[in-house]
C-alpha cells in the first residue's frame, strides 16, 4: 500500500474498541479500530485485551498522513496516553 498525501483539514479518524463474545460472554475479545470518517476505511486495528498495549499498536499501525489529521475517540484512558493531545479530541455522547 502507498501512502497518499492526506490534507489533515478534510480527513478525521475516528478511534474505538469494541468487545464482541465467542460462544459465551466471559470470553471477549476486543477489537480495536480507526477509521477515516470521510472515505469510511478502516486505517488500522488491533485484538487484543482492553488496556494500553493495543491502543499503542492501534496508534502505531496508523499511517504518517493520518496522524497528522485530528483524532477522535471515547474517554477510555489509554488512548490519551498514547494520541499526541494536539491531534486528540475525546469525547462520549450521553
Amino acid at each position: 500500500m502507498y501512502e497518499r498525501e492526506i490534507i489533515s483539514d478534510t480527513y478525521v479518524v475516528e478511534a474505538d474498541e469494541m468487545w464482541p463474545y465467542v460462544q459465551n460472554k466471559k470470553n471477549k475479545q476486543w477489537i480495536w479500530l480507526a477509521m477515516c470518517r470521510k472515505i469510511r476505511q478502516i486505517i488500522s486495528y488491533a485484538v487484543w485485551e482492553r488496556n494500553a498495549d493495543p491502543c499503542k499498536l492501534l496508534y502505531q499501525n496508523i499511517l504518517q498522513s493520518y496522524k497528522e489529521c485530528t483524532i477522535y475517540t471515547d474517554n477510555y484512558e489509554p488512548y490519551k496516553s498514547v494520541i499526541p493531545e494536539s491531534k486528540h479530541i475525546s469525547s462520549k455522547y450521553k
